[in-house]
């Protein structure tokens, strides 16, 4: 479902095992473990590390993606956003050039005038950076 965003489907998961005592402890320990596989397969990926605003703006992708999810069918659940924010953090530390490549994104960025970017991804960009 997470791969294929299945937004409604999950979000009927999650009724349901809100419902369940520990459940959303199963679908929030799933969806962890899915975040960091996928995480760790982005940044430990050497093609993928070749251009560091591509590399940023890879991660800043599937970050919204999950925001968006956690929004539409975790009912913005924290304790699942407080997971997507420990998870990036987790895998964002496996890759030594992550800072340098952030910084050189950032720089892309500035020098470009942020043309086209809204609040939301400047917040985020500025989120990364932290």
């Amino acid at each position: 479902m997470l791969l294929n965003d299945k937004y409604e489907d999950m979000g009927r998961m999650y009724s349901l095992f809100r419902r369940v005592a520990n459940g959303l402890v199963t679908v929030r320990d799933v969806v962890t473990l899915h975040l960091r596989e996928m995480g760790k397969q982005l940044v430990t990926d050497p093609e993928k590390s070749k251009d560091p605003v591509e590399f940023v703006q890879r991660l800043l992708d599937e970050r919204d993606k999950y925001d968006k999810i956690i929004n539409m069918a975790f009912n913005n659940d924290k304790t699942f956003q407080n997971e997507l924010n420990s998870s990036f953090e987790y895998f964002l530390n496996l890759n030594t050039r992550s800072p340098e490549f952030i910084s050189l994104f950032v720089d892309d960025k500035l020098r470009k005038g942020l043309k086209g970017v809204g609040e939301e991804d400047v917040d985020l960009i500025l989120f990364l950076i932290r």
